[in-house]
């Protein structure tokens, strides 16, 4: 990989401060900070009281997720960057920008479902892999959402963009619900019944009874509004659903090109006679506006989740934004057309006198996706949408599911501020239910840590437990993470081909070094006694059904959990099945 000269002084920075904390034992004192001084981006405050204002009123939320988007691709957090995100970058010059999060999967369904539930997704019945657009619905029926407990705590609640997590979709008369066949190349290690509508969606999809409403959706998971679809703009059905119904007629098949999709492969499937992939990011970004104006000046709060259908394919670039990038490279330009939908909707709320009482946060999914640059076009060109990390999207590796996170809570972060607390994205439901003074019942928000006291400007340090596309588990302690599988569980080096090159079967690296920060140098032999400490701290938590406080819980469908087979040392109920 070819280093730009601020990646190499990053990396001089870092190798300077690792061996200073070797020497001092300054273990708290976490590389994050150093890189965030020497890029401007802020400085770390220890003081948990920097900030103690608690609003009178509730504040509106507007959580924004990008898809695919890599912790490179945010100007501010990437001094290298080859295009520059202004608006995204305002979010954390206004607020707080963290470190050191990570996505509760490398992966998109897997990761929104932790999201909206609090809970690590390989819990679920999904135990690797993601849904396609007809497959049927992950989030269990009665499932405490982020959304329910904000409705039920007085917020009127919106959803625009792309779901991806199942619907309860109705079918034609006479026609099953799905129609199996072959695992493919990208959900071999899916589990059933969601393998089908991955690898046989086409079939399926044209199946789908496009004039019958949605039985489980957004609307029975906590919504009051929603304008969706029902995967990635790459996924067929091509159809807009708003408020759980598929918006019609849906009377054609569409053809997103190679050329969208990273030039190796091409999608064909049911759409919309309204369908064009080049208006998607705009119609979903103008609905999100829509839905702050219609509720700016009611008397309850709102809550705004837009899951941007952008920049992960297809990269459909609206005309006024081609060219705009350095580089002639289509994703590039389709990230600043990112940015500026982003600064759209901080424009609505300055404009709605909003600005100083909503919370606003941009993050990801997860890291970038390689095949939108099988050849390695931007990194040969000093672009690196992973930063310094390894890995992209799939990967249980830093780059596949580290995420850019930044936050504007008025009254709550400091501007400018940075922490490099490991936070995930599953702590979004504890954090509000906190500061609600509401207690979430046993069997809700069970991975979800409350981290208002890093948001206040302290430190806090829980165990982040991550996934792979295959269902390989990662888990970060303090400087250390360690991976239960030999290779990456993803696309850049899968475990089959580790297991061949007779690679060890963990790796475990120092966070706190150059070499471990970008999984260079595996010191599991080196250190078994913190591979026995994390792997015992792994294992509890699976069986516990929850890593936070609580009384033990289950976990859905554990006997197709391939992921734990080194747990051989647990009784087989232990795992925390039914």
């Amino acid at each position: 990989m070819m280093l730009s000269k601020s990646k190499n002084a990053v990396r001089q920075l870092h190798t300077v401060t690792s061996s200073r904390l070797c020497r001092t034992g300054l273990g708290a004192i976490r590389w994050a900070a150093c890189v965030a001084a020497a890029l401007g981006v802020g400085r770390v405050s220890a003081d948990a009281a920097a900030a103690t204002a608690t609003p009178s009123a509730k504040p509106d939320i507007v959580y924004i997720l990008a898809d695919d988007m890599g912790y490179g691709d945010v100007s501010i957090l990437n001094a290298g960057d080859r295009i520059q995100t202004p608006h995204i970058d305002s979010i954390g010059r206004d607020g707080m920008i963290f470190t050191n999060a990570h996505g509760a999967s490398a992966l998109c369904t897997p990761s929104r479902y932790g999201l909206l539930t609090g809970r690590d997704p390989w819990r679920s019945a999904m135990k690797a892999g993601e849904a396609w657009g007809v497959a049927p619905p992950l989030i269990e029926k009665g499932r405490m959402t982020i959304a329910s407990l904000l409705k039920d705590n007085g917020y009127h609640t919106g959803f625009v963009g792309k779901w991806n997590l199942g619907l309860g979709w109705q079918y034609k008369p006479g026609e099953p619900a799905l129609i199996k066949g072959k695992p493919d190349f990208f959900n071999s290690s899916t589990p059933e019944p969601y393998r089908y509508s991955f690898g046989y969606s086409m079939v399926n999809a044209s199946r789908v009874d496009y004039t019958k409403p949605i039985l489980d959706g957004p609307l029975t998971n906590g919504f009051d509004f929603d304008f969706y679809f029902a995967g990635s703009a790459d996924m067929y059905p091509f159809v807009y659903i708003k408020n759980d119904r598929p918006v019609g007629p849906v009377d054609r098949t569409y053809t997103i090109s190679k050329a969208m999709m990273g030039a190796h492969f091409s999608r064909t499937g049911p759409a919309g006679a309204y369908f064009n992939p080049v208006h998607v990011l705009p119609d979903f970004n103008r609905q999100a506006c829509n839905f702050i104006v219609r509720h700016a000046h009611d008397s309850h709060p709102f809550f705004l989740y837009y899951a941007m259908p952008a920049p992960h394919t297809p990269i459909a670039v609206a005309p006024a934004y081609k060219g705009k990038s350095p580089l002639p490279f289509a994703y590039l330009d389709y990230c600043i057309e990112t940015d500026a939908m982003v600064g759209k909707v901080l424009a609505t709320l300055k404009k709605e006198g909003l600005a100083d009482k909503t919370i606003v946060v941009f993050t990801s999914d997860n890291g970038f996706a390689p095949y939108v640059d099988p050849t390695h076009y931007l990194e040969r060109h000093g672009d690196y949408p992973s930063y310094i990390f390894r890995g992209f999207k799939s990967d249980i590796w830093e780059g596949g599911q580290r995420v850019p996170f930044l936050i504007d809570w008025p009254g709550i972060t400091k501007p400018g501020s940075t922490n490099q607390s490991p936070i995930c994205l599953t702590d979004f439901m504890a954090t509000m239910a906190t500061y609600l003074h509401y207690t979430l019942p046993p069997d809700a928000g069970e991975d979800s840590f409350n981290i208002m006291p890093a948001l206040k400007g302290g430190n806090i340090s829980y165990p982040v437990i991550t996934a792979s596309i295959d269902g390989s588990l990662a888990i970060i302690d303090g400087s250390w993470k360690l991976e239960m599988c030999p290779g990456s569980g993803g696309w850049t080096l899968p475990n089959r081909m580790a297991k061949k090159a007779h690679l060890p079967a963990v790796q475990l690296y120092n966070m706190d070094s150059w070499l471990g920060i970008t999984e260079q140098f595996n010191v599991a032999k080196q250190y078994p006694k913190v591979v026995h400490t994390l792997e015992a701290l792994l294992a509890r938590d699976i069986r516990n059904g929850r890593s936070t406080p609580g009384p033990m819980q289950h976990n859905d469908n554990p006997q197709m959990w391939p992921a734990i087979t080194w747990t051989k040392s647990l009784p087989a109920q232990e795992t925390g099945g039914k």
